[in-house]
């Protein structure tokens, strides 16, 4: 089911992958992975589909993943143990059973525990009670990295990529992305089909 297997690095890279797939070089995700489809992706799998083909709005993989963070036209994602969101209460001297060093502060003077002053994610503010609800999680040993990137054409159609890779697997350049790799098609990607990218 993958549409390519290797890595994504440009905008380049990706409207290369768009315009394979629009083709039929490459082929589109045409529905939801399955439970076995989605056990098998690996370091280097990479996946392009469009909303109206495939009858998906997101794209689900049964992983956690950490918020996202914008890398150039990506957005990049850390796989996680879990994502969880803490109770309100008054202090974070003790959260779900951990009982960490109150080392830090957050804007309004209380403590934080270095766990989720390192790896939290406040998605909210304070609360009536003056707490602060908090989303956090832990990164996965081991764990994948995931980059995504949408877009709309000239057309109005909704185009997807989700590329997952390893941070050794990078690293080492073990994957080959779409205009370094000698075996991908040769394209001229036309220059108004995806106003939302330059070439």
């Amino acid at each position: 089911m993958e549409t390519y297997y290797g890595f994504v690095s440009t905008s380049e890279d990706a409207l290369a992958l768009f315009e394979a797939c629009r083709l039929g070089y490459k082929q589109r995700v045409p529905r939801r992975l399955s439970d076995g489809e989605r056990a098998a992706i690996r370091s280097g799998s990479i996946f392009v589909w469009e909303e109206s083909e495939s009858g998906m709005k997101r794209w689900t993989d049964g992983r956690s993943w950490s918020p996202s963070r914008v890398q150039g036209c990506f957005l990049t994602y850390h796989e996680w143990e879990g994502r969880r969101r803490a109770q309100r209460h008054p202090s974070f001297h003790s959260m779900h059973g951990f009982n960490l060093p109150m080392n830090m502060h957050n804007m309004h003077g209380q403590p934080i525990p270095m766990g989720i002053a390192r790896y939290g994610h406040f998605i909210g503010g304070p609360t009536k009670a003056g707490s602060t609800q908090v989303q956090y999680g832990f990164p996965k040993e081991n764990g994948m990295l995931k980059k995504a990137l949408s877009i709309r054409t000239a057309d109005g159609k909704k185009l997807h990529i989700i590329a997952y890779y390893s941070k050794e697997d990078h690293a080492q350049r073990r994957l080959l992305t779409p205009t370094t790799d000698p075996n991908f098609p040769k394209l001229v990607v036309p220059p108004n089909l995806y106003p939302d990218m330059s070439p």
